[in-house]
């Protein structure tokens, strides 16, 4: 795929029109997964025939002394609870808000991608946070919907922490 840059939403929304796997996962340029995260997700979605799948996250740095910082910040990409049972999007994401674990960002997610496709569901261009919208939308079509087991899965890297603390510093001073 090739275009002009149009942002965020409009490169995620054409590469879910050019889509022709079974599954979607949205990996961020400036992310890293585990060696075998997309094939765990995988075999997780296939045998128990899910519509979505989610995990936790971990914050790192390859600089020891950030990753002290790094820690506080990795409880927030973590949900307190294991969701071990297939739920409806509905019912997972009641619960997950009940229980103060509702984490929005695409990137701790795998989609079906007839879910997205047949719901229309696309992310909203010229807005921040594009990722609830998106996310909100999928989990109230999702019929089936559970939590990968292994852990730790997706590692965001500390360069989009640094880039959000710059961005609210810039915000503050304006």
């Amino acid at each position: 795929i090739n275009q002009d840059n149009k942002g965020l939403s409009n490169a995620r929304n054409t590469g879910i029109a050019a889509a022709s796997g079974k599954y979607i996962y949205f990996c961020d340029s400036d992310d890293y997964i585990s060696l075998n995260t997309l094939e765990n997700s995988v075999r997780t979605m296939e045998e128990m025939r899910l519509d979505m799948l989610f995990f936790n996250a971990i914050a790192f740095s390859d600089d020891n002394s950030l990753n002290k910082i790094l820690n506080k910040k990795s409880i927030y990409y973590s949900r307190n609870n294991q969701y071990s049972d297939i739920y409806s999007g509905k019912e997972i994401l009641l619960l997950l808000e009940k229980n103060d674990d509702l984490q929005l960002p695409v990137w701790q997610y795998m989609y079906r991608t007839d879910l997205i496709k047949e719901n229309n569901i696309r992310f909203i261009e010229g807005i921040y946070h594009e990722d609830n919208s998106f996310t909100i939308e999928s989990l109230s079509t999702a019929k089936r919907v559970s939590k990968i087991i292994e852990g730790f899965i997706r590692i965001l890297f500390l360069q989009l922490i640094l880039h959000l603390n710059m961005y609210m510093v810039t915000l503050k001073a304006e």
